[in-house]
């Protein structure tokens, strides 16, 4: 698999700032000028025209959006004392236990040297083993269906409503400007998702965001309430 790389593989570069941003629910550095909390995440002029209702193609309902990111090593204060390894089994890196555990549950974490781990299977001795991501390949995690996960614009979808590959329109987050401009990763959306993951069950869209911080501010924008969700639209041909 091309998006893997030995323990010796490279990390990925610092931030621009030569640190590591907190992901405590703060800046993405973008400005608020209108003094509104959100960030001006919907206040700029969007790049095109607004989507209307005749290209959104075949209604699959509305589902619950939920975010996906990278467990964030900062967030997790204390002393490390537990290994996280390659399937080797040698070390990658001692981390807190809780920070361990949690990657555990989600698969892939972000470490405080910019490395990125995934895990890819299973360790002899028993426990999950992982890989250091390439940055030039998969820089913020890989899906189950094989792609880089792309933040923003990858989703986990239940296979059962929507297969690999496929791209989805969600309207709520047409226009919607995505955070992370201090990691390149801003832009303003154009609603258009694709399903790179199976990891979902039922009528749940989980929008992948790479850091915890940035879905907590694309939720501040679009609330709780669920999302409509298209296939087929005309807008997200590619």
């Amino acid at each position: 698999m091309a998006w893997l790389v030995a323990l010796a593989g490279c990390p990925k570069s610092d931030p621009p700032d030569g640190g590591h941003p907190t992901d405590g629910g703060g800046g993405d550095g973008d400005s608020d000028s209108d003094g509104d909390g959100d960030g001006d995440l919907r206040d700029a002029e969007p790049d095109g025209p607004y989507r209307q209702d005749g290209g959104r193609g075949f209604n699959l309902g509305s589902w619950q959006i939920r975010y996906e990111s990278l467990v964030y090593e900062p967030n997790y204060p204390g002393v490390p004392s537990a290994p996280v390894r390659d399937c080797e089994g040698a070390v990658i890196k001692v981390v807190v236990p809780a920070f361990a555990e949690q990657l555990g549950v989600d698969r892939r974490g972000y470490l405080k040297d910019g490395k990125v781990v995934q895990e890819t299977g299973t360790l002899e001795t028993g426990g999950p083993c992982y890989a250091v991501l390439d940055p030039a390949t998969s820089p913020w995690g890989a899906g189950s269906y094989g792609r880089p996960l792309e933040p923003f614009r990858s989703v986990f979808v239940d296979p059962a409503r929507a297969g690999d590959g496929r791209w989805l329109y969600v309207p709520q987050l047409d226009r919607v400007q995505m955070p992370g401009d201090e990691r390149g990763l801003a832009f303003r959306h154009d609603g258009c998702v694709r399903v790179d993951d199976d990891g979902a069950t039922g009528e749940v869209l989980e929008l992948w965001v790479a850091f915890p911080s940035y879905g907590d501010q694309i939720e501040d924008v679009l609330g709780e309430e669920p999302v409509d969700v298209f296939q087929d639209s005309a807008y997200c041909e590619r």
